[in-house]
């Protein structure tokens, strides 16, 4: 009978009283509609003449404070709430007086609330799969740069490997061919000493020598 204001009153009242003395959750709904009077009682019990006790009591309690905002909040009110809601904000740093309108908000327009942690949810969610989908951009590029110098790392060192094995096989090459050196006191190629050359038939002497004979 007081509108938005007394309704909320009550839910928090009832609230209370639940936690002190432990209600169960199977209870509330009975704890809960002993305590109306007036037009709330009235209203309570022809649905209870209509569903029947047993129905209308084992509703949960939140399909049972539903009805009741349905039935004793106009929709104008409940429309000036939920916009009043959507642009609360925190005034003078004043924390306490914050939280409590926003309470008392949250017990008439659950269904707000319920949706703003929604789009609050959806966006923390959206901005984690943003920087995830970063990081594996990032993880790509940094493995495509570790291929690319691996690639050129390879072809380094293949390059410096088949200059080397150029070398040896031209060292390998010169020693098998047995290619000689020009002497350049007799103008012949040659390995080792000089060969003795005889004056008389002007001939060179290529036979192994002695020990003796090269003395």
């Amino acid at each position: 009978t007081e509108g938005a204001v007394g309704l909320v009153c009550w839910f928090e009242k009832m609230e209370n009283t639940f936690e002190i003395s432990e209600c169960v959750e199977g209870k509330k709904v009975t704890f809960n509609t002993a305590t109306l009077y007036g037009r709330a009682l009235t209203w309570w019990n022809s649905q209870v003449a209509t569903l029947g006790r047993e129905v209308t009591n084992g509703r949960p309690c939140s399909e049972v404070k539903q009805m009741m905002r349905d039935e004793f909040c106009p929709t104008e009110e409940v429309q000036r709430l939920e916009d009043e809601l959507r642009h609360l904000k925190l005034m003078d740093m004043n924390i306490a007086a914050y939280t409590k309108r926003f309470n008392e908000l949250a017990l008439l327009c659950p269904d707000k609330i319920q949706a703003k942690n929604e789009r609050i949810a959806e966006g923390l969610k959206k901005k984690w799969e943003n920087n995830n989908q970063g990081n594996n951009n990032n993880n790509s590029h940094n493995r495509g740069n570790y291929r690319n110098n691996n690639h050129h790392n390879q072809n380094n060192n293949q390059r410096q490997n088949n200059a080397r094995a150029l070398t040896t096989a031209q060292n390998t090459g010169a020693n098998q061919t047995r290619i000689t050196p020009k002497c350049n006191r007799y103008g012949r190629c040659h390995f080792d000493r000089c060969p003795l050359k005889c004056e008389i038939m002007e001939e060179w002497d290529t036979r192994p020598k002695t020990a003796e004979a090269r003395m």
